[in-house]
This record gives structure tokens, sequence and C-alpha cells, in this order.
């Protein structure tokens, strides 16, 4: 099989009728993931190198992204150093790739997605932490679907979720430090600003953290 790097120091192979084919030439690790999953990526999905090596195709070192601003967001949390967030997004990735390959099958061996993140989660972090941090995740995206729904717009206009994660991760607890979460402008700070503040101090009073 003919293959090359090209000036982004990306593998591109020769593969015939591809949908994302140019010029008869696909990305390599696009095609390594999608032999995984047996089948071609979903609309929008991404392809991530976790050691951001660009031709180490392994698929241990790949992941798959729902969309390129889930990409993004995950090299700013990797550039920041934000080990929380970096582990959230690759649980996410590892339940999506799931998802794709079975198609939301269920099976007596792995039940539920649930078993998947346990899995993982038992290898990288430490269960009672994560899990914590996990329930307040899920609180606040639930305030930001009632506020998608109060409003009338969809939840991705209020904040996306890598912002729920910064907030996960940085407790701001007032105005100034939610003003300091990226995606969190001053037009969302004053009208979505409170809900979420406070749900935090909420979480940071109940479980006597020191935000």
């Amino acid at each position: 099989m003919y293959k090359y790097k090209n000036k982004s120091g990306y593998i591109l192979i020769r593969v015939n009728e591809h949908p994302r084919a140019y010029n008869g030439f696909v990305l390599e690790h696009i095609v390594v993931m999608e032999k995984y999953l047996n089948s071609f990526l979903p609309k929008g999905a991404v392809v991530h190198h976790r050691n951001k090596i660009k031709n180490d195709n392994r698929i241990e070192n790949l992941l798959l992204m729902r969309s390129q601003q889930d990409h993004f967001a995950l090299h700013r949390a990797m550039d920041a150093g934000d080990k929380l967030i970096v582990q959230a997004f690759e649980l996410w990735s590892y339940e999506f790739m799931y998802d794709v390959k079975y198609n939301n099958k269920k099976s007596p061996e792995n039940n539920t997605s649930v078993n998947i993140k346990k899995t993982f989660v038992d290898k990288i972090v430490d269960k009672d932490s994560l899990t914590l941090k996990e329930e307040l995740f899920q609180e606040l995206r639930s305030e930001r679907l009632r506020l998608s729904k109060e409003f009338e717009v969809p939840a991705y206009i209020i904040c996306h979720d890598s912002t729920l994660l910064e907030m996960v991760e940085k407790l701001p607890a007032n105005e100034f430090e939610l003003r300091r979460i990226f995606g969190i402008g001053p037009f969302k700070l004053e009208r979505y600003g409170n809900q979420f503040i406070k749900i935090i101090r909420r979480y940071i009073n109940y479980f006597d953290i020191a935000s």
C-alpha cells in the first residue's frame, strides 16, 4: 500500500473510493480508526493522537472525538495541563467509540457504557474524586438543559461541555471567578451565571471543598 508523509507530518495512504479521499489519498489515522470501528467515521467526528505524534497511528494512540470543537477543547486542556478535563474527554471518546462500533447494543459481558467508564476510570484516576466531579458535571448539564428550555435556545448556545468541565475543575464561586471561565462572556454571565454559581457553591459547601 503506497503511503507518504505530508508537510504537516501526517501519513496519507492510497485508498480508492473513500468518501474522505483527496486525489486518491486518505489520512492513515482515519483509516486505522475506521478499521477498528468497522465503519466510516460519523459526520463531524475527528481522530485525535493522544501523544501528539502525528505519524503514530497505532489504535491505542488514537481517540475519536465527536466534533472539531471537542478536539480543540481537548488540546487546550492538554496544553494547560488540566488532567481531569483530559481524562474526561478520553473517557467520553472511549464511550463514543464503543457506541459507534457496537451501535449501542448491549451484551451480558458489557451491559452499558457505564461499565466501560468504570473500567477506564479505575485505571487512570482516583474513583471517589472523579465520582464527585462527575456528579457536579451532570448537575451543571441538567441546569444547562433547564435554561435552554426556559430561554428556548439550544443547550450549546448557553455553553459547551468544555466550559462546564472547566467549571468543574476550577469551581468558580462568584461572578469574578466565573467570568474567567472560557466561554463565559458578560452576557452569559449576567443571564445564566447565578444559576451555575449556586450549584457550585452548594457542591463546595456540601463536600467542604476549598475552591
